[in-house]
């Protein structure tokens, strides 16, 4: 779309092109449709999550074949979560199964003085 253009005079400028992100595309596969992202807030009034994640699922008779997990807050950019994407493939999913994956998932991290958060971990 082309930018529309102000009358111009000594007072005035062209206003400025909008930049940023306009559209995406995201190529479709059938285990998509079983995806799910959560994003948890401290309040419903911070507009900024906590941690989010974000997980697809590829699942044949009550069983993982593929996993995507990936999290949000934790870093500058979405973190992969292979350790919990390798406790969910070829097992049947059930609570418990999540339970060690997301343990796994987290295993690794290290709460520092000026980013651990306050309250007790649901893990």
């Amino acid at each position: 779309m082309a930018p529309r253009h102000a009358s111009r005079s000594a007072n005035t400028s062209a206003p400025a092109r909008a930049s940023g992100v306009t559209r995406f595309s995201v190529r479709l596969s059938a285990w998509y449709r079983r995806s799910l992202y959560l994003k948890i807030r401290d309040r419903e009034s911070y507009e900024f999550a906590l941690v989010s994640v974000a997980v697809a699922l590829d699942m044949e008779d009550g069983s993982v074949r593929q996993a995507r997990v990936a999290l949000g807050g934790v870093a500058t950019k979405p973190w992969p979560a292979h350790e919990g994407e390798a406790i969910l493939v070829g097992n049947e999913l059930d609570e418990r199964l999540a339970s060690d994956a997301a343990r796994a998932t987290f295993a690794p991290a290290v709460a520092h003085a000026d980013n651990h958060f306050s309250g007790s971990s649901a893990l």
